[in-house]
């Protein structure tokens, strides 16, 4: 069971609270249950996963921005915390309710139109 389809680099875009201690990674099989092993695995995969994302996500960005709207654009760091929502697809009743900011909504299912009847059910 996991938690969030939101990914760990993009918490701190808002400031939502994301504490590996009670927050499984996305990536992990952990649930809210872990143990002080699995919070451990927990944690240095979540700051791993965020300093990949930075070297391998956030530097090239750069370096592209920079290549194709000039060196005046600010860098991407910058920009970042100039997002004032977030949309995720989920929703707590799939994946359990967590912490989040108001500019954190959840929308999961609103790609569905039509009602139906869940299989076995009369």
């Amino acid at each position: 069971m996991t938690y969030r389809v939101i990914f760990p680099w993009a918490n701190d875009r808002i400031g939502n609270p994301n504490h590996p201690a009670y927050s499984p990674n996305y990536f992990l099989p952990y649930t809210h249950r872990m143990t002080f092993g699995q919070r451990l695995v927990n944690t240095v995969v979540t700051e791993v996963l965020k300093l990949g994302h930075y070297y391998f996500a956030e530097l090239p960005t750069d370096r592209l921005s920079k290549q194709h709207f000039g060196p005046d654009v600010p860098p991407i760091a910058e920009l970042k915390k100039r997002t004032s929502l977030i949309i995720g697809n989920t929703h707590f009743s799939l994946h359990g309710p967590r912490p989040t900011v108001p500019a954190l909504i959840d929308v999961g299912g609103l790609h569905i139109t039509e009602k139906g009847k869940l299989p076995g059910v009369s």
